[in-house]
């Protein structure tokens, strides 16, 4: 699921003077526009939106393109926004945003020196413990040396003393393992055995298949780890597995919603994980990204098997 973030929003900002003009303009929607176009800047990294993505952000929003173009130009005309002619954005939120991410690296340095305390800590213990055990090594070893010094200056001594040892060793020890006592062996190494194998892995060669589709609709310059590869792969298995979804359908949303302007084009889906997360009204978006696909196809009037050119793998299974 997307992280959330947190900045601070005071609760009065709705009789704000330039929210107010803003209201008096467009009603609580100028006023709910404004707010989602502030969410959308703080997750943008540049902090801002393209006044070329207004099209899509507004489809987003169920929102008529000119209405939500007016209501930005309101805002920049307030000083709500500041314009440059081809993006948008509110200095208000850069610094609210910049305070909030020298936060998170303090703490995350704070973490670091911690981790590394710990860690010298650590090789500290185990340093003295090496040390530690050498010591009595090396006290054992004369001990012994000593000992049988002594019991070579007399054989007789060492016999007679030998002797002793062996008799006052517990009977049990000398006795012939147990049936029982075999079984429980064989079981001790059958679970060692057991732990030392490798795990099986859980990822199906259809959703590395599948992982490696989805790579390749993202933009050459997306960074792509193992992790996420694995994730999308993981996602793939548990929709066809668990949610019974169809594999070629899973093919034909997961692309429409790449290529969409809103979603792909201005990033907003750059990991396959997201089919199985819930928007904040609590519907899947795979069944949104479904429901927007065939809505689509209908209106172009195309199938919905048109829309994909799916890995060999996939038609081999119809």
């Amino acid at each position: 699921m997307k992280e959330a973030y947190y900045f601070s929003h005071d609760t009065n900002a709705r009789n704000d003077e330039k929210i107010l003009c803003l209201r008096a303009d467009y009603g609580i929607t100028g006023y709910g526009a404004f707010w989602i176009l502030i969410e959308m800047m703080f997750e943008n990294q540049d902090t801002q939106l393209s006044h070329k993505h207004v099209k899509g952000i507004a489809y987003s929003l169920n929102m008529e393109v000119e209405l939500l173009t007016n209501i930005i130009n309101s805002c920049v005309e307030y000083g709500l926004f500041v314009s440059d002619g081809d993006n948008f954005w509110s200095e208000s939120l850069r610094t609210r945003k910049g305070t909030y991410i020298n936060k998170r690296e303090k703490k995350v340095e704070a973490g670091l020196k911690s981790a590394e305390a710990r860690r010298l800590k650590a090789l500290e213990n185990s340093e003295q413990t090496s040390d530690f055990a050498e010591q009595d090594s090396n006290l054992a070893q004369t001990n012994g040396n000593y000992a049988k010094a002594l019991l070579e200056q007399n054989s007789n001594t060492y016999d007679v003393m030998l002797e002793q040892n062996l008799n006052s060793v517990p009977t049990e020890f000398n006795r012939e393992p147990t049936k029982s006592n075999k079984l429980k062996e064989i079981k001790v190494k059958e679970k060692e055995i057991f732990n030392s194998s490798p795990p099986k892995s859980e990822i199906s060669e259809e959703g590395k298949e599948y992982a490696n589709f989805f790579k390749g609709l993202l933009p050459p310059t997306q960074k792509v780890t193992e992790a996420d590869l694995k994730n999308w792969a993981d996602t793939f298995d548990k929709l066809v597995r668990i949610d019974k979804r169809s594999r070629d359908e899973v093919y034909q949303v997961t692309e429409w919603a790449r290529k969409d302007s809103f979603w792909g084009e201005q990033g907003n889906f750059l990991s396959a994980c997201k089919l199985r997360n819930k928007s904040k009204d609590g519907v899947l978006y795979y069944d949104m990204f479904l429901q927007k696909f065939k809505q689509r196809s209908k209106i172009n009037g195309t199938s919905q098997g048109q829309q994909v050119q799916r890995p060999d793998w996939v038609k081999a299974k119809e």
